[in-house]
């Protein structure tokens, strides 16, 4: 499912000024950034599954390795300047060797990249790469990469209410966000 938004509870402090921050929510396993040992790339679990890092350095480009089924369907979807991060985007899917299959950079109305991408046959694990365009970096550089399953039917109902007055016996139009 695509991620919801919260704002976090904070105590209350004298110290503290402005709004609280916001919190990306999803039901899937939520990856921070980590070394891999021996120049191995940091696994992620299968897909849905997110990684959030940041472009600490310039020219920085950060790769992860995450296990896909030949005809799967995915959604490679990036938030960084949704989130105020100076980060213009580019996104790449590599097999496993690093040979280049799909690319993104903006998306109709943000320059966050998002690529819809169907893996090809023979493969078993995707490169994911992510760099800032213009070669930038540093400790403000965030991003947030989900990966979704596009394979699996998935969708959400909500309502503009949290309460409806029907009389007995009587009937209602409900709006349905679908």
């Amino acid at each position: 499912k695509v991620p919801a938004e919260t704002v976090a509870t904070l105590p209350a402090t004298p110290a503290f000024t402005g709004a609280a921050p916001r919190l990306a929510l999803s039901e899937f396993a939520e990856l921070t950034e980590s070394p891999a040992a021996d120049g191995k790339l940091q696994e992620l679990p299968l897909a849905p599954a997110a990684i959030s890092g940041v472009l600490a350095a310039a020219g920085e480009e950060d790769k992860y390795l995450i296990g896909v089924t030949p005809g799967q369907k995915l959604r490679f979807d990036v938030v960084a300047r949704q989130f105020g991060s100076p980060v213009d985007g580019v996104l790449s899917v590599r097999n496993e060797q690093g040979a280049q299959l799909a690319a993104g950079e903006d998306r109709p109305g943000s320059s966050d990249p998002l690529v819809d991408f169907t893996v090809p046959g023979g493969v078993n694990k995707l490169q994911i790469a992510f760099k800032d365009l213009q070669g930038r970096g540093g400790s403000d550089y965030v991003y947030r990469v989900a990966v979704l399953d596009l394979s699996k039917p998935d969708f959400s109902l909500s309502l503009a209410t949290d309460r409806i007055i029907v009389p007995a016996g009587g009937t209602q139009v409900v709006p349905i966000q679908v």
